[in-house]
């Protein structure tokens, strides 16, 4: 698959579906975020092993899967366990994907993407972008 000029290998894409499938059932069991170890370990829990400081790339690249759908930024939900909040490398690719953002504060950033997650009942759109074939789970 190629997004934004960026080509991403099938295995990258797998897990990819994987931690799309881990960071949709914990808004559907929590409606809250969840820490990048968290995260490792419920998408490991889909059948490929993905250690917590391999997640950056796979959630930059949900970041873009998601404005290609036109739903919010999934992404925003994985978190530093002691901040809570996403890591630096997010906002700078949040800015990139929605310009018109560019004066607003990471925490206004994150405050509006977690609102719009939680609200979100569409992620069914995000699993046929990805042909991930179950159905996403709902609140």
């Amino acid at each position: 698959m190629i997004i934004d000029g960026i080509e991403i290998s099938d295995p990258e894409l797998e897990l990819d579906r994987n931690i799309v499938r881990a960071l949709v059932q914990n808004l559907a069991d929590t409606n809250d975020s969840i820490s990048y170890g968290e995260l490792a370990t419920l998408a490991s829990s889909y059948g490929i092993e993905v250690h917590y400081r391999q997640l950056d790339i796979h959630l930059e690249h949900i970041q873009r899967f998601c404005r290609e759908c036109k739903l919010p930024t999934l992404a925003t939900m994985a978190v530093n366990a002691e901040s809570r909040i996403p890591g630096p490398g997010y906002y700078g690719l949040y800015r990139e994907l929605y310009p018109d953002t560019i004066e607003f504060s990471n925490e206004d950033i994150v405050a509006s993407s977690q609102k719009a997650c939680k609200d979100c009942t569409d992620w069914q759109k995000l699993y046929n972008f990805l042909e991930i074939p179950e159905s996403a789970p709902s609140k």
